[in-house]
């Protein structure tokens, strides 16, 4: 009997409830954040992480988000605008259909001890309620986690990947060889790498030239790219064929990448090839020309004086 009565008293329960939702309409705020986990698997006591946070606002109206660290990395993180990271910020707000991005700074401490430490960087939405309306709302507040888990290490790791792009493989006119070259630093410190450009043709070296990390440039930090200047190669001294350039990337004066790539050099990268028999007729041609051309005028000049001479003489008789 009492079993009974228990059915039926969550049943009435159930139906009221829904009378309820029917009667007080609910504002769900749809938010959302790119939830893929930070994981860091050698940070540096000391070592600063920073983290794009990818936000989105999916509803009709503006949305504030609270910026939150949960968990052990909670006193280590702070949030920034992508163009400003010297002004903490604990919240944003976004338009409506719209999407933004925050940067989540987390400050290893210097006295952590070796351990992995695990978190959540969160987004919590701060529902706008209108005042004065007689309309009574149900808000439901959302929070979208992203887990964070940094194991803290002694360990340097150097590691880079890197992209060198040659802007052509085909040079001509004294072009020097330009090369845009980006990092991608995949390790735990600072890096400012130099770079080494050896040019050679049939395994004979050519040019070796070598480039210092820009002094007005920050260095690569750890987990981020960081495109430098495009570095330009010099090819005035190389006679027209094919090369290959290996580009190194050093580190503390030692190679941690490298790649090489062939480009040409074309016959137009010398203005004028004076051992060519052609260039020597076409020269000759010229001075030729240049000659007649003068004595010419030279020519005409003089016929005209004579004529004037002429004409004043004949006004005197």
């Amino acid at each position: 009997m009492k079993k009974t009565f228990k059915k039926e008293k969550s049943k009435y329960i159930l139906i009221i409830l829904a009378l309820v939702s029917l009667i007080i309409p609910a504002k769900l705020l749809a938010i959302g954040q790119v939830t893929e986990p930070i994981v860091v698997d050698n940070a540096l006591r000391g070592q600063a992480i920073e983290k794009e946070m990818f936000l989105l606002n999916t509803e009709d109206m503006e949305v504030t988000f609270n910026l939150i660290a949960e968990g052990d990395i909670t006193d280590w993180t702070t949030f920034y605008y992508p163009d400003d990271l010297t002004i903490p910020i604990e919240n944003v707000s976004i338009f409506p259909k719209s999407r933004s991005t925050i940067i989540a700074k987390i400050e290893v401490p210097e006295d952590v001890a070796n351990n992995t430490y695990q978190g959540f960087v969160s987004i919590l939405n701060v529902p706008n309620i209108e005042n004065g309306t007689e309309e009574t709302s149900a808000v439901i507040t959302q929070k979208v986690a992203r887990q964070v888990s940094i194991t803290v290490t002694d360990q340097e790791d150097v590691n880079v990947d890197v992209s060198i792009i040659p802007t052509t493989y085909d040079l001509s006119g004294r072009q020097p060889l330009e090369i845009r070259v980006i990092y991608y630093n995949q390790g735990n410190v600072i890096i400012r790498p130099d770079i080494q450009v050896k040019i050679t043709q049939a395994g004979e070296t050519k040019t070796n030239t070598f480039y210092s990390y820009p002094d007005d440039f920050a260095g690569v930090k750890p987990l981020s790219s960081l495109e430098i200047p495009s570095i330009e190669v010099p090819t005035s001294g190389l006679k027209t064929g094919k090369y290959t350039a290996l580009v190194s990337i050093l580190y503390k004066g030692q190679s941690i990448y490298e790649k090489s790539f062939d480009f040409s050099v074309l016959s137009s990268n010398k203005i004028i090839d004076i051992n060519n028999p052609l260039v020597i007729g076409i020269i000759g041609i010229i001075i030729v020309l240049i000659i007649g051309t003068v004595l010419l005028i030279r020519k005409k000049l003089n016929r005209k004086i004579k004529e004037e001479d002429i004409e004043k003489n004949s006004q005197f008789k």
